[in-house]
């Protein structure tokens, strides 16, 4: 049950993300794929602990290498 709950607030924050306006288009495409390895993840109903932290990776690099500005 708390895997579930978990991975619905995941994916309800990637979604306000998308709802924003003024996105680029490098941001709009980071935060799909972010939400694919979200989607894809919640598939899997025994996940190993590199499942875990693989779909964490994936959705952690594409908000950090696209929303954090470099300076």
């Amino acid at each position: 049950m708390g895997k579930q709950k978990d991975l619905h607030v995941i994916t309800s924050c990637i979604e306000e993300l998308m709802a924003q306006d003024g996105l680029e288009s490098e941001q709009k495409d980071a935060l799909a794929t972010a939400m694919k390895a979200v989607n894809h993840f919640r598939r899997n109903t025994t996940p190993s602990d590199a499942d875990i932290y693989r779909v964490v990776r994936i959705v952690a690099e594409e908000i950090a290498k696209n929303f954090i500005r470099q300076e």
